[in-house]
C-alpha cells in the first residue's frame, strides 16, 4: 500500500466513515465530522504509521490531503 492508500486507511478510522474518498485535493477540514480533536488524532496516527514527527506549525498549515503527503515525504527523507 502507498502513501496515499495508507493516508486514507487511516482518515477512514480516525474520522470512523469508510465511505470516504481520499484524493489528493480533498480537504480534510471539509469532512462532515472533521474537528480539531480528530486533526490531532489525524496526525498522530499518521506519526506512528509513518515513525515521523509532525511539527505544530506543520500541522496548522495541513488543510489537504496533498500538505499531508508533503510533510509525510519532508519528514521521511529527512529521517522522521
Amino acid at each position: 500500500m502507498g502513501r496515499l492508500g495508507e493516508v486514507a486507511r487511516l482518515i477512514c478510522d480516525v474520522f470512523g466513515d469508510e465511505s470516504i474518498n481520499v484524493s489528493p485535493d480533498l480537504n480534510i477540514r471539509e469532512l462532515e465530522n472533521w474537528d480539531s480533536f480528530r486533526h490531532v488524532n489525524l496526525m498522530i496516527a499518521i506519526e506512528d504509521a509513518f515513525e515521523i514527527v509532525i511539527a505544530p506549525a506543520d500541522m496548522e498549515h495541513i488543510y489537504s490531503i496533498r500538505d499531508l503527503l508533503s510533510v509525510i515525504e519532508r519528514r521521511d527523507e529527512s529521517g522522521g
